[in-house]
């Protein structure tokens, strides 16, 4: 993604490694990123203090627990321009207050990816709850093409520790690799604007 957004445009990206502090058991992991959500923070405002860095020109992209880590980076940078969250993490997460996770006042503009929104007990890591201004839902937000047991059965069989680990959150990857495409194909992706889910299922059929 750095590379497609190095080849889209002239723009400085900086990447955030918490590989530490995301790999512990998941509530350790929810915790962290508010630590990690104040340290990009500081940096942001690091280089607007110093620098004069225009906030309204920084884009946050996160995934996942990324998403929410970048809302709480949000919620300390005063004009903040966008965060891109990339199917929210659901767990620990969906119907908390605002201030908990990833919402519409954590930058002049939010947009977030839904791609995982089926529930944890059946193994969806997202969810399905509006997060941002504008809320994207591909293939109605859940169980991607191409992430169902057999399509992933044959990398399981060629490798199998990444075939496990793709057949497992497949779908909620699916989010960061579109964004990605979006960058990369002269083709833009076609969306239809309703109001909840239940005007979508009206306008599909």
């Amino acid at each position: 993604m750095a590379e497609a957004l190095l080849a889209y445009g002239d723009y400085n990206v900086v990447r955030v490694d918490w590989g530490g502090g995301s790999l512990p058991m998941y509530c350790t992991a929810t915790a962290n990123t508010r630590v990690v959500g104040l340290e990009i923070a500081h940096f942001v405002n690091f280089l607007i203090d110093e620098y004069q860095l225009n906030p309204s020109s920084v884009h946050l992209i996160g995934h996942s627990l990324g998403a929410h880590t970048s809302g709480y980076a949000g919620e300390k940078i005063q004009g903040l321009g966008r965060i891109t969250g990339m199917d929210p993490a659901g767990p620990y997460f969906t119907g908390t207050p605002d201030f908990i996770r990833l919402d519409p006042t954590d930058a002049v503009f939010v947009d977030a990816i839904h791609t995982d929104s089926d529930p944890i007990y059946t193994l969806g890591y997202g969810t399905d709850q509006p997060m941002g201004n504008v809320d994207f839902y591909p293939n109605a937000g859940h169980d991607q093409p191409g992430c169902d047991p057999i399509s992933i059965g044959i990398d399981v069989i060629q490798d199998i520790g990444e075939g496990i680990r793709e057949l497992a959150a497949c779908s909620h990857g699916r989010s960061y690799k579109l964004f990605t495409d979006v960058l990369q194909q002269p083709c833009p992706y076609l969306a239809h604007e309703c109001v909840d889910y239940e005007s979508f299922e009206l306008v599909r059929k």
